[in-house]
């Protein structure tokens, strides 16, 4: 069975979305796949930003019937109690449960233990994505909180096993996921003018973006210095490398900068220079920082490097704890010399992120159990900091470049969090909002 449906749903600001769904499933007994794509030429809320929306939305309208001829392979269910249930309603629906269970009590579908029966593929084609020459592809798995996760572009071998289809299966052709042409065969087209307005919003998943393309940057970084190797290109040098990769991402440069001064923001100022985090995302049109990034080369050179990551990760901690922000540590380096460094610390942070891999687990520590400096110490008491969570965001294709997300609490860390921008005008990139 291959189903194509022109999907619609509600976007961001109550926006009309669209995206294109392929669900396929071989057998009964294979998995059912959908492949969940972005239109050419729409400019509404993007898969990545809404999978959660979509999926949900596609899930309730083949058990309601809305969608005929598929079927989902599990509908589990759960119930939950009205936000106004007293205890004497709880009271009631024990006594007399047929009668009044209804009455105080919604059911929905879990949606997680659904996503785990099938596979979902993020899919945006061939200069629509990342990139110009081929489709950009991630596999989307959905943690118990409706979490989404991105694990990258998924095997042809790993397709073939779990779903009996071929790539070229999968993916409709060029025409099929071109609104434009979409739209000649479509009757009523109430949503032409969002379409067509100049409210245009740029999904940025910068922690993609950074895994894919820093790799190449640091080799061309080398060969241009005629460096065999990379130990003399250092973080400051990494920074510059990842701003020209955001100057592509992000829709306006000043949404992001180097070397941002958090000494004062924190209240932790003493004297001299001020501390600084190495690479700072703003909310736009704010200078509210919305992503904390610190940075770090693992190299033979460095003496007490895993003391140094630690020392990061707890300004990490308090990044996120004190200014609400989200933050990340990424180490670059050599593929022995990361393996070394991440070992040196491994109950901190992980190098396991696989998608097939079903136990995959964030790391967890308290505080009070990791070896930070004394002033660290000090200052994550001060904030009261007592948990330190990280999640693997990913690993690049040659093992050169790693990615974590580091926080106070779980319920903030997820895989290749998309963030969303809004250009008033396309063609200005003053015109954030």
């Amino acid at each position: 069975m291959i189903r194509d449906l022109h999907f619609n749903f509600v976007g961001f600001h109550g926006s009309d979305g669209y995206c294109h769904l392929r669900i396929a499933q071989k057998t009964p007994d294979s998995k059912m796949v959908v492949v969940c794509s972005q239109y050419k030429n729409y400019y509404g809320t993007s898969p990545t930003n809404a999978v959660e929306l979509i999926a949900k939305k596609f899930f309730y309208d083949v058990v309601n019937g809305t969608i005929k001829d598929v079927t989902l392979p599990i509908e589990p269910t759960y119930e939950r109690w009205h936000d106004d249930v007293s205890w004497i309603d709880k009271l009631l629906v024990e006594l007399k449960p047929k009668k009044y269970k209804k009455r105080f009590k919604n059911t929905y579908l879990d949606i997680p233990k659904i996503f785990n029966e099938i596979l979902w593929i993020e899919r945006y084609p061939a200069g629509a994505g990342f990139w110009n020459d081929e489709d950009d592809l991630e596999l989307v798995s959905m943690g118990d909180y409706e979490d989404p996760s991105w694990h990258g572009r998924p095997t042809e071998s790993f397709i073939q096993e779990n779903t009996g289809f071929d790539f070229s299966d999968l993916f409709a052709d060029p025409e099929v996921i071109d609104l434009k042409e979409v739209q000649k065969n479509i009757a009523e087209i109430d949503d032409a003018k969002n379409i067509a307005s100049n409210h245009v919003n740029r999904p940025v998943r910068w922690t993609q973006d950074i895994l894919n393309v820093l790799p190449s940057k640091i080799r061309t970084a080398k060969f241009a210095s005629g460096r065999e190797n990379d130990e003399d290109l250092w973080e400051l040098q990494i920074q510059g490398l990842i701003e020209e990769i955001f100057s592509i991402s992000f829709p306006a440069k000043d949404l992001f900068k180097s070397e941002f001064k958090v000494s004062k923001r924190l209240g932790i100022h003493k004297s001299g220079s001020e501390k600084k985090c190495d690479l700072v995302v703003f909310e736009p049109e704010s200078n509210n920082p919305r992503v904390m990034i610190e940075i770090k080369k693992a190299s033979k050179l460095i003496d007490y490097q895993s003391k140094k990551i630690l020392q990061d990760i707890a300004k990490l901690l308090i990044y996120s704890k004190v200014l609400k922000s989200d933050a990340y540590l990424l180490i670059c380096g050599g593929v022995e010399e990361l393996e070394k460094v991440v070992s040196e610390i491994e109950g901190v942070l992980s190098l396991t992120n696989s998608y097939e891999d079903t136990g995959l687990k964030d790391k967890y520590k308290s505080v009070d159990k990791i070896e930070f400096s004394e002033e660290y110490r000090d200052l994550t008491a001060t904030f009261g900091i007592h948990s330190l969570h990280t999640r693997l965001i990913g690993i690049s294709e040659d093992k050169t470049v790693c990615l974590w997300q580091v926080s106070h609490v779980r319920e903030s860390i997820m895989n290749n969090k998309p963030y969303l921008y809004r250009l008033m005008n396309p063609s200005s990139k003053a015109d954030n909002v």
